[in-house]
């Protein structure tokens, strides 16, 4: 499991991409489960269970679409599985490492604005990484990788704001 979070975080930390995840269903339905998990976790601070759970999925399903057209689309369609898996890891990452600062912000019941300059520079690296992906997965350079990141980034935010105005 370590050498699996590793991997993980070299791509959070841009040292290494999509390619260098292993091909496997088994590992795509693990990171899937842990992405579910962990965003649930991360909305339910703020709604009940239910919502929390019909939100993150109907998210993570979208995202998976998005990738998959787009990836057949730009005729890199083999890719599918190894960006699918990088992304949504290197995301269980991230918001692995955020979790302790939500915690903190969540029982102080603060919106301060040095948790705001974190929460800010937390997505701000969150769009790196997918640009970071993107570009690897798509064989693009950084400007359209990072354009499509933008759309996808605004297009998980607008789903989150549609199903559930007050999570978003």
């Amino acid at each position: 499991m370590i050498p699996l979070f590793q991997l993980f975080l070299d791509i959070c930390l841009l040292r290494r991409g999509p390619q260098d995840t292993p091909a496997s269903t088994a590992l795509f339905v693990l990171v899937l489960l842990a992405s579910l998990l962990i965003d649930v976790i991360v909305i339910i601070s703020r709604t009940p269970l239910a919502d929390a759970m019909l939100v993150v999925f109907v998210n993570t399903a979208t995202n998976i679409i998005v990738v998959l057209l787009l990836l057949r689309i730009l005729g890199h369609a083999p890719r599918t599985q190894q960006t699918l898996i990088a992304l949504m890891g290197s995301s269980v990452v991230v918001t692995c490492i955020l979790l302790p600062m939500l915690a903190i912000n969540l029982y102080f019941m603060s919106e301060s604005s040095i948790f705001g300059f974190f929460l800010l520079a937390f997505n701000f690296w969150s769009l790196i990484i997918i640009t970071h992906i993107f570009r690897h997965a798509l064989e693009i350079n950084i400007f359209p990788a990072s354009v499509l990141a933008i759309g996808y980034v605004m297009l998980s935010f607008s789903v989150v704001n549609l199903l559930l105005p007050q999570a978003g």
